[in-house]
């Protein structure tokens, strides 16, 4: 990448804290795993990491952009990493790979947490060509963010995360046809991504030049960018790919005393499919035991997996708890749906409508002024959620949702 375009990258950071008051509270943050912890997220911007191509919404997400420390890339396919204000897509996202450079440049053991970095995905981004079908309308967007190092009061931009967010005007064919490849075509009674996953594994691309070759999808108009001043996508006529020959690992990687090692896939579709005999019995039976329990929409939990009924998309949402600077709470609730195959605990954000205390329950009005009790006021200081599964439902046997933290 051009010196030029990766200022403009690292322009994109946005501060909303300084160095100290961030490393007390991402150290408190990791001690607090369990929960979403209030300190910590407040300080967390929220960043457009792509735009549909299709209908244009954008794919937001909060980050932690301050430093490695809180950094250990995996592969979820439908969603970057945890977030407890939710992400933002639209019907079209199919999955999104991510991609953590360290542009050559050799983290401190005290950025990291545990003194090391583990990332399940390689540090150069790949096209995964199993989700740009031809017969099947299908696009990917590129887009990257900084990551910063602390230089005494300074956050410094130092790294880079690359994001390769595909779409398909039919999201759930293209998600299907991916998972059919995994299973070789075999049944399967729920469908999980806990597992299987819709991009390609670095293993897979070693001996592949045209997927690294990111210009030649972007010259095949299949591939778009986001220009990170204007924070749109590049014009049909643009005639310059700012994204030539990134340098870096081409694998998974464990960066540890300044040394990279590799870090191997372990979940490899030869071994889903040697577990797949397995998975389908132990599929079986759990639903078998939801038929003698006389519950037949219960969502199956086989462990360790968690699966979902891919007949059809269903609706859910859930709620945050919010505290103004006046002190005056406000409970928002977020309406959205899962499409076939994405797990249960993200949800594709549709609206957002605020809803009066008096909608809860007695029990959930506690719950929320507990939450409240809390927080410091703030124009929009987010904690709580409830994810309880609905099925198109909006309330439960007690009539209404239920908040719990």
């Amino acid at each position: 990448m051009v010196k030029e375009f990766q200022a403009q990258v690292n322009h994109q950071f946005k501060a909303m804290t300084n160095t100290g008051s961030y490393q007390s509270k991402v150290e408190a943050e990791m001690d607090e795993w369990h929960s979403d912890f209030v300190y910590y997220w407040r300080i967390m911007h929220e960043y457009t990491l792509s735009i549909c191509p299709f209908c244009d919404e954008p794919y937001r997400q909060q980050l932690d952009l301050y430093s490695l420390y809180n950094w250990s890339p995996r592969y979820y396919g439908d969603t970057l990493r945890y977030s407890p204000n939710g992400n933002h897509t639209c019907e079209h996202f199919t999955a999104v790979h991510g991609f953590l450079n360290l542009n050559r440049m050799k983290p401190r053991k005290r950025e990291l947490y545990g003194g090391r970095l583990r990332s399940t995905e390689s540090e150069v981004p790949f096209i995964s060509p199993c989700l740009l079908p031809d017969d099947l309308e299908s696009l990917v967007v590129l887009h990257s963010v900084p990551i910063c190092r602390i230089e005494g009061e300074m956050f410094v931009p130092t790294y880079t995360l690359y994001l390769l967010t595909y779409y398909a005007q039919d999201a759930a064919a293209v998600l299907h046809r991916r998972l059919m490849e995994w299973t070789g075509g075999q049944p399967l009674r729920h469908v999980t991504w806990a597992d299987t996953r819709p991009s390609l594994y670095w293993e897979q691309v070693q001996d592949q030049p045209e997927v690294w070759d990111l210009e030649r999808w972007w010259r095949k108009g299949k591939l778009f960018w986001i220009d990170p001043t204007t924070q749109k996508l590049n014009a049909f006529n643009s005639i310059e790919f700012p994204y030539r020959a990134i340098k870096g690992v081409r694998h998974g990687y464990i960066y540890e005393g300044g040394k990279f090692t590799e870090q191997t896939t372990y979940w490899t579709m030869q071994r889903f499919q040697d577990h797949l005999p397995d998975l389908q019995r132990a599929q079986e039976e759990s639903h078998q035991r939801n038929l003698q329990e006389g519950n037949t929409r219960k969502v199956p939990h086989t462990e360790p997996y968690k699966y979902l009924d891919t007949s059809s998309k269903y609706a859910d949402f859930y709620d945050l708890v919010a505290k103004n600077a006046n002190g005056e709470l406000r409970i928002i609730r977020h309406h959205g749906d899962f499409l076939p195959g994405q797990p249960p605990d993200l949800l594709a954000i549709k609206v957002r409508e605020e809803i009066p205390l008096s909608a809860l329950t007695p029990e959930s009005r506690t719950h929320a002024e507990r939450i409240a009790a809390v927080l410091d006021g703030g124009d929009m200081l987010i904690y709580g959620k409830s994810y309880t599964y609905y099925r198109d439902e909006t309330e439960n046997p007690y009539g209404k949702a239920v908040l719990v933290s």
